[in-house]
């Protein structure tokens, strides 16, 4: 239904299609999934969501955490990481998600295929900008969002 230029939908089923939805897999690491208790749980559930977006056609990306080396970390990134890493200086801090190490790449249940794309986020930078500006419902699911995705987009400190 159209109204004053706004496509309204009447079923759930006109809102999330496979031509206006995109599914987020957020940081489904390896480094990230062996920190939780039930990191294989999740892992699995988002496996079957992943396999039904597949078939559905839908838009996928994944996001991956990425560690900066410590030369180019800033202040704020070294605050955050001995927060998470409960170290009391930034001497103790170890960049743990630095591209191409085994704790960077994603769990091999949910490995991208041809056809979707990977972001790689900073610490503290949530998934936002032009890959995601193109659909309308935004589906995401992974590791953790309430704590660095959901926060930074309602406003709110983490």
């Amino acid at each position: 239904m159209d109204f004053y230029g706004l496509s309204i939908p009447k079923s759930l089923e006109e809102l999330v299609s496979p031509r206006n939805t995109a599914l987020v897999i957020y940081d489904m690491q390896v480094g990230i999934v062996r920190q939780i208790a039930n990191g294989q749980e999740i892992t699995s559930r988002v496996a079957r969501v992943l396999e039904a977006a597949r078939r559905a056609g839908v838009r996928t990306f994944f996001t991956r955490h990425m560690s900066l080396p410590e030369p180019l970390m800033g202040a704020f990134q070294y605050r955050t990481a001995m927060a998470w890493q409960h170290v009391d200086s930034p001497e103790k801090v170890n960049p743990m998600f630095l591209r191409d190490t085994p704790a960077f790449q994603i769990v091999p249940e949910l490995q991208p295929q041809p056809g979707m794309s990977e972001v790689f986020i900073r610490l503290v930078e949530a998934p936002s900008g032009q890959p995601f500006r193109m659909t309308r419902p935004l589906l995401m699911l992974g590791t953790a969002p309430h704590r660095c995705v959901l926060p930074l987009k309602l406003g709110r400190k983490g």
